[in-house]
C-alpha cells in the first residue's frame, strides 16, 4: 500500500531526476497537488492509500506522471 507521503516522496524525486525547477512544482503541478489528483482519481475503496496496481493505474492515467515517466510516447 502506498500512502500520501510515500507518493509524494516518489512524485518528489521524479521531478529532481528531470531537474522540474521551482516554476513546474507549482500549483496543479505541485507533488502535493498530483498526489491529491492520483489519489482522487484511483483510490477505489476511498481508504485514502493506493494499492500497487491503483498506483499504477494513477500514474498512467495522470498526464503529467505519464510523460515524466515516458516523455517521448507520442
Amino acid at each position: 500500500m502506498i500512502d500520501k507521503k510515500e507518493m509524494t516522496t516518489v512524485i518528489d524525486a521524479l521531478y529532481d531526476l528531470l531537474d522540474y525547477n521551482t516554476t513546474l512544482r507549482t500549483g496543479p503541478n505541485s507533488s502535493s497537488e498530483r498526489v491529491a489528483a492520483i489519489i482522487e482519481k484511483c483510490d477505489k475503496n476511498n481508504d485514502q492509500v493506493l494499492s500497487r496496481q491503483e498506483f499504477i493505474n494513477g500514474c498512467l492515467e495522470d498526464a503529467v506522471i505519464r510523460d515524466i515517466l515516458v516523455p517521448y510516447s507520442w
